[in-house]
């Protein structure tokens, strides 16, 4: 990544609002999780959320969100503020609802001193004060970018070891070596594979392919978190479309991409949902309005009594003021922007009407 330089969980509560989401798609579906506040007790977060499903075996809700670069202005933010839960508190309400939470750690976790804080810079490293936050909203994080070795393998190797002292599972490797390049999470009875695959090297995409096919066998899902595409640019590029196919054809069930900083297009292969970039999540890129706005994807997990696993997606518009902090979009904002999501994405009219109501079903969204 080569940003630009910018001037300027925690209980887990194991509830699944799948339903609640999907039942209030359309009229501002996405913000039927009602205010976020600091304060983040169950009876807080559940305000405005009827009726309340309990988690159960077989049933299993997913939220995975974008690129989280916690150094430079946000770190600066953050040190004002005195508490390192800061980037997370207006978005807290609504990780809280998962089972299972995902994002791209867009750098090394380590105890060496900042220096983009300094410089405005782009090498990045995210104190270890972080951790506590981070293991309190996240259950697993893609390293497998273009910023893991900015403070080299040995911060690699300390961000590994505090990830795992904190419980926070870890897959993707920066070289796409196969041995490190995956997870595997069960939970309510149902087992999801990761794979990731950093694009900008330019090798071990073999291994990638490879792993996904592995995983097929033994996941319920798979989903692969591709780190690609071209910095800014609002439409995916070919080699994305190339890669994403492949992947799928391997045995991915979704493809959750990041990377560019902006959101890109939703699509459609073989019945499988391409979410080509989520965007930023936790940034400091004040400098346009493309980057400081983004996509949560939500994903309803099912296996049916007869063990088939079927997926319901939400797309949810995500908005990042200067203060560095995600929040859900008003439904003013959020409508236009889900408008514009849904004119970019080559899909059928019926998908492009999902889009704008904030959901996803690839299998109607493909073009015949």
């Amino acid at each position: 990544m080569s940003e630009y330089p910018i001037t300027g969980r925690g209980v887990l509560l194991r509830i699944a609002m799948a339903a609640v989401f999907f039942a209030a798609a359309g009229a501002g579906a996405f913000l039927a999780f009602g205010p976020v506040s600091a304060d983040r007790s169950p009876r807080e977060i559940s305000a405005n959320a009827e009726p309340i499903i309990e988690a159960k075996k077989d049933r299993l809700f997913m939220i995975a969100v974008g690129d989280m670069m916690l150094d430079r202005n946000v770190l600066s933010l953050t040190m004002k503020d005195g508490k390192y839960d800061y980037p997370f508190r207006k978005i807290d309400g609504y990780l809280d609802r998962a089972d299972i939470r995902i994002g791209n750690l867009e750098g090394p976790v380590t105890g060496n001193t900042s220096e983009a804080i300094k410089t405005n810079g782009m090498r990045f490293t995210f104190p270890t004060d972080y951790l506590s936050a981070l293991a309190e909203r996240f259950d697993v994080l893609l390293i497998g970018n273009n910023h893991a070795l900015d403070f080299g393998e040995e911060g690699l190797r300390e961000t590994k070891n505090n990830l795992s002292r904190k419980g926070i599972t870890f897959f993707g490797d920066y070289l796409n070596r196969g041995d490190n390049n995956s997870a595997v999470i069960k939970k309510n009875g149902i087992k999801i594979g990761f794979v990731g695959y950093h694009s900008l090297v330019g090798q071990g995409y073999a291994n990638v392919i490879l792993d996904i096919s592995k995983l097929d066998a033994l996941c319920d899902l798979v989903i692969a978190v591709p780190h690609w595409g071209d910095e800014y640019e609002m439409m995916q590029n070919a080699a994305q479309e190339k890669a994403a196919r492949e992947m799928i054809d391997a045995g991915a069930d979704v493809v959750i991409g990041g990377h560019p900083h902006v959101t890109q297009p939703i699509s459609a292969y073989k019945g499988k949902a391409i979410f080509w970039s989520l965007g930023n999540f936790v940034f400091d890129q004040y400098f346009s309005e493309e980057t400081m706005k983004s996509i949560s994807v939500t994903l309803d997990i099912e296996r049916s009594v007869a063990g088939e696993v079927g997926v319901k997606y939400g797309v949810i518009p995500i908005e990042i003021g200067r203060d560095s902090q995600p929040e859900i979009m008003d439904d003013g904002a959020a409508k236009e922007f889900l408008n514009d999501l849904a004119l970019r994405s080559d899909v059928s009219e019926a998908g492009k009407e999902d889009i704008m109501n904030g959901k996803f079903d690839p299998l109607s969204a493909e073009k015949d």
